[in-house]
């Protein structure tokens, strides 16, 4: 009796407290060759995008666009010291820093030796120790030139700060920098082993070694900081490791990332290819501002997000197929997928689910090899879990565990250590393949395969190591008799009910019963009230007392069903083009009410109620039945046509308008959950329980935590670059575009790595538009063609969580040409004044009236063409750009030239008989003084 207490109470274990999901991921491709998929390290720069060095350049990543940067030599590591971000490349210390245009650029401090590669660098004491090679060079901050050289005969491995003192490891010994001179501490690193990264807190700092040896120092003891992490570091090699808060997250080549909590120390979570990593060779990681992990891997570039209330479960193992519906019943979570329905359960047996997590691996063999063995049995070598596989499994895994030590005596590490067990691999394999499958002919064949140059590649199976599979708490069990799609899951007091395409079943536990055959049913509902399960289809209406010993399905209407609602004994079912309206009494329907509705398309409808109103729900917006003249109306409160809506599965109604913006009915559900649900995208199913949401969006299982917070940090948005044709501007201040190439492109970036397609933006541009743009999802705002002027381009930009806007203001100037100028202007005005002066004078002498009379001309048709030149200048923008415009101007000036040659002749001729008066008065009035001189001679 006890023991089948233990085995209940280990079962009710297993089924129960299934809370715990992975991380969501968001998988970024690179622009880069594949053989360029070699990643060193990344970072997070001062506006939040994230920098990302390879072996041949450093990429930079805003979420939306990548862009290279310009750099000397290989990018190998980023460290930040203080506000400082500094870069070690192949030739030395570079430092990243951003121009008053925001853009990156990768400054030189410091060149090394050729022979020599740079590892660390950390600041004491305002001097900079740089651990190139085995050597550690002290730096003068202000020029980076060498101070000191610091030379050992075992070699620096590591250096670091910890506590205002500064450390540093030759060989395995920890030294204290004292006084300008190292001390030995008589602490010592693991031996035959090689040194990877440290990391350190205020309280520890963190070292990894190669054979996944992962020590702390708290500045007394040197001491392995978890047996757990060691376990999980021994098989899968770590390369780099970041503190983010209180925890550690380190990166390996074999097994992803894992996340560790320093408190606990223990593994809180992994990011591997078993729970949606591409691949689980993690190279480099970093962490940005809003909490989120990047993982750089063979496939690209990966990002964790640790503070949003979103968890994936489609990841645990076990679940085939693709996810259709999803239900949290008595803590434990059931999916159903196209090929059956499945319960999540703890693990409590990790040996015997390593046999099941068989991980597939590819193996080169020769082609004559392939030839000896049939499909059949290189399916049953797949997928066999005999007592003999487990056998070969264990003898590979302890000859692996034997080479490894060996290559590790002989100096061989990383990458290079991982290639040879894997050669070593193909190799056992090989080996066992020939003994299990002897062949009469075999030497013969052993003959041909040695000048055989044809190979390609076959799948065999390996098992997984145990301290991976321990990340997995748990595991997908299936339904056994539930083996079809599964498209809704429906909890009632009486067990589950699972409506799938071979009909209905009823879950209780792990066991299942067939309740009924009918396939293809569009809804069911079960009324709480009469214990009925309703279903409804093409087939009609049909009903089912769940709690009658009589389990006969009964026809209760037969025009088709599609949605189903139930509200104080009335029962509302929506059909094809028709609202049908029941009172339900004792399971009875009477009192039948019809109403047809106008469905040129076809929509499905839905029905529900809303207190005691009748709802009604089609693309083109709300209806409802007004109960005055018992109609069916469109609700004009709610504006605008639906874009997509669904019934929960407690029948609560979620509704998204065009704009993506979701409401709910019948529902409780705040503000912040609305706000989070923008990251899905298709949602097709939804499950609202208690304290969760769960979620079935593009072929995830995903659980929203009901009420957490919201997303509180307003994205940073800033202009990224702006283009004039395709070439990229350096200076934007003071900006000046020539005439004859105005073209502008400006290019904005927001950091939104979360939702960064629902970043919106807006312009206007002062002296050109008359309003504010539409909003727009693009991120660049392009102009071909800019008359001359002066511009302020204000740019407003709002994030997909929120309404919160951000506003950007740029100036520029379009440069006129030279005739547009003032200098020019006044070039023309001194020009024709001089040639008024030379007619006036002209047409005054009266020496040759030919020439005169040219000129005068010459002069009225320059002065009426730069009338009209200045009038078409300034008459642009204000007028349509027809030539019917320039034709009018020229005409209305032609008909002004005689106007103009009679005023001037006029003008000449009053000019020319005030001349003749002022000379005849002159005359006169010296004839007048020369008779009064000659009368006082006389």
């Amino acid at each position: 009796m006890r023991k089948i207490l233990i085995l209940i109470l280990l079962f009710n274990l297993s089924l129960g407290f299934a809370q715990e999901g992975h991380l969501s991921l968001k998988h970024f491709s690179v622009p880069l060759a594949r053989q360029d998929y070699l990643f060193n390290d990344m970072a997070i720069d001062k506006q939040g995008r994230l920098l990302l060095a390879y072996r041949r350049g450093l990429l930079q990543f805003d979420g939306r666009s990548w862009e290279e940067i310009s750099i000397s030599s290989s990018p190998l590591r980023f460290l930040s010291i203080g506000s400082d971000l500094f870069l070690l490349t192949k030739r030395g210390i570079s430092i990243v820093n951003q121009d008053k245009n925001l853009q990156n650029t990768v400054e030189p401090l410091y060149n090394n030796d050729q022979s020599i590669t740079g590892s660390d660098l950390v600041k004491y004491h305002n001097m900079f120790y740089y651990l190139a090679g085995s050597k550690i060079i002290s730096l003068f901050p202000s020029s980076f030139k060498t101070d000191t050289v610091f030379e050992s005969n075992r070699g620096f491995n590591d250096i670091f700060t910890y506590q205002d003192k500064l450390y540093a490891f030759e060989g395995n010994y920890l030294l204290e920098f004292y006084h300008g001179s190292w001390v030995d501490l008589n602490f010592y690193a693991p031996k035959n082993t090689d040194f990877v990264f440290s990391c350190q807190t205020d309280a520890y700092v963190f070292f990894a070694y190669d054979n996944g040896d992962f020590f702390a120092f708290d500045g007394e003891d040197y001491s392995v900081f978890s047996e757990e992490l060691n376990e999980y570091l021994k098989e899968n090699y770590p390369v780099s490791g970041k503190i983010l808060g209180n925890k550690i997250v380190i990166a390996t080549l074999n097994g992803g990332a894992v996340i560790v909590d320093i408190e606990s120390k223990k593994i809180i979570n992994t990011i591997q290819y078993f729970n949606g990593l591409p691949s689980d060779e993690v190279n480099a990681l970093t962490m940005d501002k809003f909490n989120g992990i990047w993982l750089a891997h063979p496939s690209g570039v990966s990002r964790a997000s640790l503070d949003i209330p979103i968890k994936e479960f489609h990841h645990y193992p076990g679940l085939k197929g693709i996810p259709e519906s999803v239900l949290h019943h008595n803590d434990t979570l059931f999916v159903g997928t196209n090929e059956g329905l499945f319960y999540l359960a703890i693990i409590t047996d990790y040996e015997s689910f390593q046999k099941v997590m068989k991980e597939r691996v590819r193996i080169e063999v020769t082609e004559k090899e392939e030839e000896t063995n049939d499909d059949r049995s290189l399916l049953n070598e797949i997928f066999s879990s005999d007592s003999n596989k487990d056998g070969e499994e264990n003898f590979i895994k302890e000859e692996l565990d034997r080479y490894k030590k060996i290559y590790r005596s002989e100096g061989i590490r990383f990458r290079k250590l991982r290639n040879k067990l894997a050669e070593k691999e193909e190799q056992l394999r090989d080996s066992l393949s020939q003994i299990n499958n002897p062949k009469d002919e075999s030497s013969t064949i052993q003959k041909k395969i040695g000048s055989s140059k044809q190979y390609r590649y076959k799948t065999v199976t390996r098992l997984v190591d145990v301290s991976r599979l321990k990340s997995f708490k748990y595991e997908y069990i299936p339904i056994k008799s539930v083996k079809r799609k599964v498209t809704d899951l429906i909890e009632t007091p009486q067990g589950i009910i699972a409506i799938t395409t071979s009909g209905v079943f009823k879950i209780n536990d792990t066991t299942s019963v067939k309740l009924s055959d009918y396939r293809f049913i569009e809804k069911a509902y079960y009324d709480v009230d009469h214990h009925t399960l309703w279903l409804g289809g093409d087939f009609g209406l049909y009903s089912l007392d769940l709690e009658s010993e009589d389990d006969q399905v009964k026809s209760r209407f037969p025009e088709p069903i599609f949605d189903i609602a139930i509200h104080n004994n009335k029962m509302a079912l929506a059909g094809e083009n028709k609202i049908f309206l029941f009172n339900l009494t004792n399971e009875k329907l009477s009192d039948l009410t019809s109403y047809t509705i106008n469905n040129d398309f076809s929509d499905r409808m839905m029905v529900y109620f809303e207190n005691e109103n009748l709802k009604i729900l089609k693309l083109d917006g709300l209806y409802q039945l007004d109960p005055k003249t018992n109609q069916i109306i469109k609700e004009k409160s709610y504006k605008g046509n639906l874009k997509y809506f669904l019934k929960d599965s407690r029948h609560g109604i979620w509704l998204t308008n065009q704009k993506g913006q979701w409401n709910v009915q019948n529902a409780k559900v705040s503000p912040a959950d609305l706000q989070w649900m923008k990251i899905l995208s298709y949602i097709k199913y939804i499950h609202h329980s208690d304290s969760s949401i769960y979620f079935i969006a593009n072929n995830r299982v995903v659980e929203l935590q009901a009420g957490k917070k919201e997303l509180n940090k307003t994205p940073l948005s800033f202009i990224s670059a702006v283009y004039r044709q395709d070439n990229k501007l350096s200076d934007l201040k003071n900006l000046e575009l020539h005439y004859d190439n105005n073209s502008l492109r400006v290019s904005v970036s927001t950091i939104d790595y979360l939702f960064q397609d629902g970043v919106s933006y807006q312009y206007y541009l002062k002296g050109l538009m008359d309003d504010w743009s539409p909003w727009s999802k693009g991120g660049e705002i392009g102009f071909p063609y800019l008359p001359t002027g002066e511009y302020v381009l204000q740019i407003k930009s709002k994030s997909g969580f929120s309404d919160d806007i951000s506003s950007i203001d740029f100036s520029f100037e379009v440069l006129p040409p030279y005739w547009r100028t003032w200098w020019f202007y006044s070039l023309e005005i001194a020009f024709f004044s001089t040639l008024i002066l030379i007619s006036l004078r002209m047409n005054r002498s009266s020496k040759n009236t030919y020439l005169t009379n040219t000129i005068t001309f010459l002069t009225l048709i320059l002065i009426l063409e730069f009338i009209a030149t200045i009038l078409e200048n300034n008459l642009e923008g204000y007028v349509d750009d027809s030539p019917v415009y320039t034709f009018m101007i020229n005409v209305a000036l032609a008909l002004a030239i005689t106007p103009l040659g009679k005023a001037m002749n006029k003008l000449l001729v009053i000019m020319n008989t005030q001349k003749i008066k002022l000379i005849t008065h002159e005359m006169r009035s010296k004839q007048l003084e020369k008779k009064k001189d000659e009368q006082n001679k006389n």
